[in-house]
C-alpha cells in the first residue's frame, strides 16, 4: 500500500483499490461526485462550479491510471511517486489548489 500525503489531502493505493481525500464536495449536497444534478442545487455556472467538476473529472482520471499501473508495476519507487507529484501538480495548476 501507498498512502501519499498531498496538499491538504492524500491519495491512497492499494492493490485493488485508490481512494482520496482531495476532490471538492458540492456545496450544496456535500457530495464529490455532484453536478449539481443534486435536489439542493440551484445550479447557475460559474467559474468556480465548472472548475470544481473538472478537477474532480481530473483526479477520477488519474486514479483510473494509477489502479491501472499498480496492477503491473511497483508505484512506490521514488520515481513513480516524483510522476504522481508532477501530474497532481498539473492538476492543481489547471483546476485549482488541491
Amino acid at each position: 500500500m501507498l498512502r501519499l500525503a498531498v496538499g491538504a489531502g492524500e491519495i491512497i493505493i492499494d492493490r485493488n483499490r485508490i481512494t482520496n481525500t482531495l476532490q471538492q464536495e458540492c456545496p450544496y449536497c456535500g457530495t464529490c461526485g455532484c453536478t449539481y444534478s443534486c435536489d439542493q442545487s440551484t445550479f447557475e455556472e460559474s467559474e468556480d462550479q465548472t472548475q470544481r467538476i473538472q478537477f474532480n473529472a481530473a483526479i477520477d482520471g488519474l486514479e483510473s491510471l494509477l489502479l491501472a499501473l499498480s496492477q503491473t508495476m511497483d508505484v512506490s519507487t521514488p520515481e513513480f511517486v516524483s510522476a504522481i507529484d508532477t501530474a497532481l501538480g498539473a492538476i492543481a495548476d489547471n483546476y485549482g489548489e488541491l
